[in-house]
């Protein structure tokens, strides 16, 4: 289970290639991009709407601003929250079943297959 921004970041570069995340947008962008993929979106949606309220201010800041931590603690406990739950659809195995409930989803929302 990801506890800090920092474990975020690790779990985000999981891929291929390592991307730099300045600030606390940067991190919710790539959160966001991973959530609209196919075995992530019919699972959990909420990255959506996750940062409504979240000001600017907060999520332009630079990640190793200090002073940041403590002001925004619940902002901060809301990304890394959305973090797991993405991340946990994000990097499981793809079942028969689950492949049934992304095709199933994909018909709901009118999405065609590319083949």
């Amino acid at each position: 289970m990801l506890q800090t921004i920092k474990d975020v970041i690790a779990d985000l570069n999981i891929d291929e290639y390592e991307k730099e995340y300045d600030t606390y947008q940067d991190i919710v962008d790539e959160i966001v991009l991973r959530g609209n993929t196919e075995h992530v979106y019919p699972f959990d949606d909420e990255h959506l709407n996750f940062t409504n309220d979240m000001s600017s201010e907060f999520l332009n800041s630079k990640i190793d601003n200090p002073d940041i931590l403590e002001k925004y603690e619940d902002e901060i406990d809301r990304i890394i929250y959305q973090a797991n739950n993405t991340s946990f659809y994000y990097k499981r195995e793809i079942t028969p079943n689950i492949q049934e409930a992304i095709n199933e989803d994909k018909i709901l929302r009118g999405i065609e297959d590319d083949d």
